[in-house]
């Protein structure tokens, strides 16, 4: 099932494997955060956006009693890892992945079909010629998709009361709170992540409901100790 440069990674939580290429792109610490901070019932569909090789679906598979996970993603290479993933854990009778762009997700699964949507999306703007983007370039950078565009296909498939979960660098957690507000996404509840304590933010974790009100809570989450161990906090999230 392994193909030219890749590799089987063990997730290490409940025997779950990914398959992946260091050659076209990896998965961060940051998949690993919004997964273990989505909430999802036994009768509820999440949809993923920017899916990439599945990680994130499979993990809130693993973490939650979703009915359904569908993970969505534009990149060929990566939905096709993604694919794999999901059938060597066993998890073809509750999470699919579909080829397409994320914009088309609301036509093609139906308004307000979701519960739940979650999405690691671009991070960074791009200012490059597109036709000599990487996979990994297309993963974290503006190239086939901007915030807006996520945020209002994410709102659309969304219903009426279900959650929109998302992790962001910092320095753009306030575009991403913007953009949420005007497709009537209200935040509930903001994690800022700290690589160690006393120093800067540089990534946010955003719960949102679709037609909320404005009232929000918000935790720290600090991920490394002076000496570059894992605080009691990560070492939960990762099941160490």
């Amino acid at each position: 099932m392994l193909r030219e440069h890749e590799q089987l990674n063990d997730l290490e939580y409940r025997g779950l494997y990914l398959v992946q290429n260091k050659k076209t792109y990896t998965f961060t610490m940051d998949a690993v955060l919004l997964a273990n901070f989505v909430k999802a019932g036994a009768r509820e569909r999440v949809l993923e956006l920017c899916a990439g090789e599945g990680v994130i679906s499979i993990l809130v598979a693993a973490k939650t009693k979703a009915k359904e996970i569908v993970g969505i993603e534009i990149q060929p290479v990566l939905y096709d890892m993604a694919c794999r993933s999901a059938a060597i854990n066993g998890l073809e009778g509750r999470v699919k992945f579909v080829s397409d762009d994320l914009k088309n997700a609301a036509k093609r699964f139906g308004s307000g079909a979701f519960d739940v949507v979650v999405v690691n999306p671009p991070y960074k703007k791009f200012d490059g010629d597109p036709d000599s983007a990487t996979v990994a370039d297309i993963c974290r950078s503006e190239v086939l998709t901007t915030l807006s565009d996520v945020v209002r296909s994410g709102a659309d498939a969304l219903k009426f009361g279900g959650r929109f979960y998302a992790v962001i660098k910092a320095d753009r957690a306030g575009e991403l709170i913007a953009l949420l507000a005007g497709c009537d996404i209200a935040v509930k509840k903001m994690v800022t992540v700290f690589p160690k304590a006393g120093r800067k933010s540089d990534t946010v974790l955003i719960e949102g409901r679709k037609g909320g009100k404005h009232v929000m809570t918000i935790e720290p989450l600090v991920v490394f100790e002076e000496d570059g161990s894992y605080t009691p906090a990560l070492r939960r999230i990762y099941n160490k």
